[in-house]
């Protein structure tokens, strides 16, 4: 099973401001109380930032990510420099299959963050739908950098060797991502592209 005939949420982690990963908590900085030019202080410009976040990702999971996207804006317009924003913003252009636009969100969101390992893996996700492989390995490889056993960049880099006929480099990266911790879904899509890796070494006469 390719990453396009999976469903969104295991092709794409979202990144939830209700469950944050530490990496995400990593981009808030110590905010202080000096005043932005609306004059509000810069705690309160985030703080609004975050709430227009929340609801872009209430209606990311409700299927508006059209709506999603309206808010991501006004969340990034609040406060520029949160990295989660740009991220989710990505991934609800992604919805709307406007993947170059995706990507150009996702690269701000490593602009300001360089170790988004999601991020990244957003990226590539929406390189791949562009079948852009070279640019999709690189930021794969990328979030290897910041999380070495991250199964989702494992999968879709699984998913670039596949797209170019490297059955047997897939076959090490997904018998890596099955031995690590991932979800009963994402494990079916693992179970269903190493069938996929080994009948096209088996169709080359390369199976072992």
């Amino acid at each position: 099973m390719s990453f396009d005939a999976a469903p969104k949420f295991l092709s794409r982690n979202k990144v939830s401001f209700d469950a944050a990963p530490a990496y995400a908590s990593r981009n808030k900085p110590a905010i202080a109380s000096s005043q932005t030019r609306s004059g509000r202080s810069k705690r309160e410009a985030f703080s609004r930032s975050c709430e227009f976040g929340e609801r872009g990702i209430a209606l990311e999971e409700q299927g508006k990510p059209a709506e999603a996207i309206e808010q991501f804006k006004l969340a990034i317009a609040a406060y520029p420099n949160y990295s989660v924003n740009y991220c989710n913003y990505g991934n609800a252009l992604s919805d709307l299959k406007r993947y170059s636009e995706a990507i150009e969100q996702y690269k701000k969101a490593v602009q300001l963050q360089p170790d988004f390992a999601v991020a990244y893996c957003n990226m590539a996700d929406a390189m791949l739908k562009q079948k852009d492989y070279m640019g999709a390995e690189l930021a794969c490889k990328s979030a290897f950098r910041v999380d070495p056993g991250y199964v989702p960049a494992l999968t879709n880099l699984a998913e670039v060797y596949l797209n170019t006929n490297r059955a047997k480099e897939a076959l090490t990266v997904l018998k890596k991502a099955d031995g690590l911790s991932a979800t009963s879904e994402m494990k079916k899509i693992i179970a269903a592209d190493l069938r996929a890796a080994n009948e096209m070494l088996n169709s080359a006469g390369e199976l072992n």
